[in-house]
């Protein structure tokens, strides 16, 4: 899940997988450069979930993210409530499989 934590990739050993689930309307390619360290990124956008309350007054999500740093809290904040729909999950899930796939038979030993 996008956070923190995320950090600890720098320990990953290279040609590893990397998989960042980002919540509703929330995303970056700050860890798709970690591909450059050797890291095999692959992320994931939740397709649902509460929208911040004056989401119309925007373009978009982005828009709204770019412009009013209480949306952007809204959107990445840890507090609030996350769903992960049966259409999220057969999609993490194909993307875990794809990442094990690709995994570099050295790593799994």
């Amino acid at each position: 899940i996008h956070g923190a934590n995320l950090v600890n990739a720098m320990f990953l050993p290279p040609r590893a997988q990397l998989v960042e689930i980002f919540p509703y309307r929330f995303d970056h390619d700050l860890f798709k450069y970690g591909s450059t360290a050797g890291l095999r990124y692959k992320s994931y956008r939740l397709t649902s979930g509460l929208d911040f309350p004056e989401i119309a007054e925007y373009v978009d999500s982005f828009d709204c993210i770019r412009k009013k740093e209480e949306c952007k809290v809204h959107y990445r904040s840890d507090d609030r409530e996350m769903t992960i729909t049966e259409e999220d999950f057969l999609s993490i899930w194909n993307i875990l499989k794809q990442a094990k796939e690709e995994l570099d038979p050295e790593l799994t030993g």
